[in-house]
Order: structure tokens, then C-alpha cells, then sequence
């Protein structure tokens, strides 16, 4: 009983891995299909092969099992984008430039807040600061972009 308990507690704490006949097994949905990675002996082998291949299909949308980032490569850009001290654009700018809605700018720039206070200063509020902000240009798809 304790083992299966234990198996279980493994099995939540990875994303995708699961468990086939006791033997961790990794697998990533994508375009609405389930890939099979195959099966491991263990499950950090299991979550490792499942990153690669979440990093291969899903880029920097991806959601990882092991990284050594506070924040994800796309909160990291929303921030430089929308943050006085780099482009200062204002979140919905940064949603067009991104492909992504003004919503998720801002519940980005929520999780960046609550993981990392210290991007976030008292003396310089991010709303202040954002409305003082530059309007998208069509120059800077190419331009803002390449610099991440």
C-alpha cells in the first residue's frame, strides 16, 4: 500500500509522467495529439525526456519540469517590454508585439510580481510607469524582438 501511495506522489510531482505496469512512462500533448516518449527507470528520467521534448514542440510556452529560471523565457520577455527601464511599452502594445492578449500581459506581470518582488520596486510602480508609455510601432516586431 505504501508503495502505490508513493508512486502516486511521484506521478504528481512531475509533469507529464505517468505510471505503466510500476514503470514511470513520459508523454506531451500537442496539436491535440498525445506523443508517447517512452518508459524509464526512473521518474526524473522520465520528466527530463518529457522537458526536451516540451521545449521542442511548445518553445518557450512550455512549462517545465526542472529549470533554473525564477520566471519563464516569455514572462521575462513581457516584462522588458512593458518595464520603464527597458522598452516601456504599454501591455497591450507588448500583447500585439508578442501575439498574445492584453489579459495575459497583465496576469503575467502578476506572477512575475509575486515570485520576484524585488523587479518591482515600491519607489517606481509598474501602473505609474505605464502610463507614460510608447505606442507600438510596426518597427519594433523586428527590432525588440531579436534582442531576447
Amino acid at each position: 500500500m505504501t508503495r502505490l501511495i508513493t508512486e502516486r506522489q511521484e506521478q504528481v510531482k512531475y509533469i507529464g509522467v505517468s505510471y505503466t505496469r510500476g514503470y514511470p512512462q513520459a508523454q506531451i500533448r500537442t496539436n491535440g495529439q498525445m506523443i508517447y516518449l517512452g518508459l524509464f527507470a526512473a521518474p526524473k528520467l522520465a520528466a527530463e525526456a518529457y522537458d526536451e521534448a516540451a521545449k521542442k514542440y511548445h518553445g518557450t510556452k512550455a512549462k517545465l519540469n526542472f529549470t533554473d529560471r525564477l520566471i519563464t523565457v516569455r514572462q521575462e520577455q513581457i516584462y522588458r517590454l512593458c518595464n520603464p527601464d527597458f522598452y516601456n511599452l504599454k501591455g497591450k502594445y507588448a500583447a500585439m508585439l508578442l501575439g498574445i492578449s492584453s489579459v495575459t500581459v497583465c496576469n503575467e506581470l502578476k506572477k512575475i510580481k509575486k515570485k520576484c518582488p524585488s523587479l518591482f520596486p515600491l519607489y517606481k510602480p509598474m501602473s505609474v510607469a505605464l502610463q507614460k508609455s510608447y505606442r507600438y510601432e510596426k518597427w519594433m516586431d523586428s527590432k525588440v524582438i531579436c534582442k531576447f
